[in-house]
């Protein structure tokens, strides 16, 4: 089996385009919510949405029909897709070796965006890997809240067992809009906060999250490999855990089995101990029910 390692990154999120300007923000604590004038009116009270600011990345990029075969996820993710080669110019050499096709392209999404919504999921992968020319295999994975993190441990399985050399992994979700507005406010899981900080996790005042759009990615390939070009390495991905509650469509099973599995197995595939871990990424995601069981 093969060591893993992230040699690059790519995002676009409410607070703009390159994930400078996502570590800007965040280092700055600021809050990239703000009040859609579109959109403000479809929910009772709903105050703020997490959009792509206007004029922060080139949709112009692509002709009226390109964009008519593609969703917003889509556009968002090919994006995103460009920056580790922008930034790691040894990285976009490979893109255009004979060894393309063992460069494996894993993108995923699930949006809600309308009567195209099952052609534009599709296309999703299917745009990506024509765009960049990725002959290793497409895959997809539809599990909510936690599709980017599973597509990356997928990635980080086929990388390590040998079956691709290099993958892009992580999520687009581009599904601001009035219809899952409606139908997270129905389901009670929407903020209703005036203030731009309304979505805060673990705080005896939260009462829900905050729709967003944006897509993230990164960049795994074999150690050896990101050492024979001289890339630069992020992180080393060591070990991946998934696991189900079986509760409920929606709610977490309150006493945390389906988490607390999940990163156990994840220690156990590192070989590591618990003592070892030094920050745990919580799910946090703001609601009276969710954050319970993280608690």
């Amino acid at each position: 089996m093969h060591r893993v390692v992230i040699t690059g990154m790519g995002a676009v999120t409410p607070y703009g385009g390159g994930v400078a300007t996502l570590q800007k923000g965040l280092l700055e604590s600021r809050s990239a919510l703000k009040f859609s004038e579109q959109l403000g009116f479809v929910v009772r009270f709903l105050e703020n949405v997490g959009a792509i600011p206007d004029g922060s990345v080139d949709f112009d990029r692509w002709s009226a029909g390109q964009k008519r075969e593609m969703s917003r996820a889509s556009q968002l993710a090919l994006i995103a897709a460009e920056e580790p080669s922008e930034f790691f110019q040894k990285s976009f050499t490979l893109f255009c070796t004979k060894d393309i096709n063992q460069f494996a392209g894993w993108i995923c999404s699930h949006e809600v965006d309308g009567h195209n919504t099952i052609l534009q999921m599709l296309g999703l992968l299917s745009v990506t890997v024509f765009r960049y020319g990725m002959m290793g295999g497409a895959e997809s994975a539809a599990t909510a809240c936690a599709t980017g993190l599973h597509c990356i441990g997928n990635a980080f399985r086929s990388v390590r067992q040998g079956w691709s050399r290099r993958a892009i992994a992580g999520a687009a979700e581009g599904c601001v809009n009035a219809v899952a507005l409606a139908g997270f406010d129905r389901m009670r899981a929407l903020s209703h906060g005036k203030d731009p900080s309304c979505s805060r996790p673990f705080d005896k005042k939260r009462d829900g999250f905050v729709l967003s759009e944006g897509v993230g990615l990164v960049l795994l390939e074999r150690l050896q490999d990101a050492l024979d070009r001289g890339a630069p390495i992020l992180a080393e991905v060591l070990g991946y855990g998934i696991s189900s509650d079986c509760y409920h469509i929606s709610s977490p099973d309150p006493s945390g089995i389906g988490a607390r599995l999940s990163m156990q197995r994840a220690i156990d595939d590192a070989k590591i101990r618990p003592d070892d871990v030094t920050y745990v990424n919580a799910h946090a995601t703001s609601t009276p029910t969710g954050d319970t069981i993280e608690a």
